[in-house]
């Protein structure tokens, strides 16, 4: 924002900024409620730009929100996603912090193969009956 010579308020918008996706059909895409969106947006992790239509979503909120529901669906506990922002947006670059993530998401991995690996006893167990 800046002040022009009459005074007028000058506002500069990147094209990234300007093109803007709607709440719904942001949810609808990625796969998110819009409750989870908001959720998301009540704790700093996204923000949205008010327009006539509601909630819309820049294209770099847009990344973030996808780049959340990524998180969350590979089964990431809130707490962990700022890092996974982080790192996914470049501003992380430290090895560590990557490994970190990695090491986090092997062992959801290895949750869930255990947990697959229980469901097909038990569906082999009710075969067997």
């Amino acid at each position: 924002m800046s002040l022009d010579d009459t005074g007028s308020l000058t506002v500069t918008l990147s094209l990234s900024e300007m093109i803007t996706t709607p709440i719904n059909i942001a949810c609808q895409q990625l796969d998110i409620t819009q409750r989870a969106a908001r959720f998301y947006e009540e704790k700093g992790l996204i923000s949205s730009v008010r327009m006539w239509s509601g909630r819309t979503y820049t294209r770099e909120q847009y990344n973030r929100l996808a780049i959340i529901g990524r998180c969350r669906r590979a089964g990431l506990p809130l707490a962990d996603i700022p890092a996974a922002l982080a790192v996914y947006e470049g501003s992380e670059t430290n090895f560590h912090v990557k490994r970190a993530m990695i090491g986090k998401l092997e062992k959801q991995l290895d949750r869930l193969v255990a947990q697959i690996d229980a469901l097909k006893c038990e569906i082999a167990h009710l075969e067997s009956l």
